[in-house]
């Protein structure tokens, strides 16, 4: 991800909001890249949703700058965990973050699993 003009605050920072935004993008991305769109997420009328959020902002992101996202996953009973940081180009750790996926029923809200095939996808991607 490269910082926008649009994505800073009245300090020149990349805003604290942002941050998800890159963080769930980057997410989707990594599935993606395991072959699973969009799409494939949505599985009989449920689609995944973020619950939790735990960022920790170490430095600021600034016009221009470059980002990197590793993440990672981690299983739990009810979805799926992320982890991720965010890395500058130069390789400064800018903020690290947590975030927890579930799959909802679109109808009724209830909870889903997750699609069968994603979790043999991300295995190289699983924490150990």
């Amino acid at each position: 991800h490269r910082v926008g003009y649009v994505e800073l605050d009245a300090l020149g920072h990349m805003n604290n909001a942002t941050y998800l935004d890159v963080l769930m993008q980057g997410t989707l991305d990594v599935f993606a890249d395991h072959h699973w769109s969009l799409d494939r997420l949505v599985v009989n009328d449920a689609a995944p949703r973020v619950v939790r959020v735990d960022i920790e902002y170490l430095d600021a992101a600034l016009y221009g700058d470059r980002l990197e996202m590793p993440t990672w996953f981690a299983l739990t009973p009810d979805g799926l965990e992320v982890f991720q940081h965010v890395v500058r180009h130069d390789g400064r750790l800018l903020a690290q973050a947590t975030t927890r996926w579930r799959w909802v029923d679109l109808t009724s809200g209830a909870s889903a699993p997750v699609p069968r095939g994603l979790i043999a996808a991300l295995q190289p991607a699983l924490a150990a």
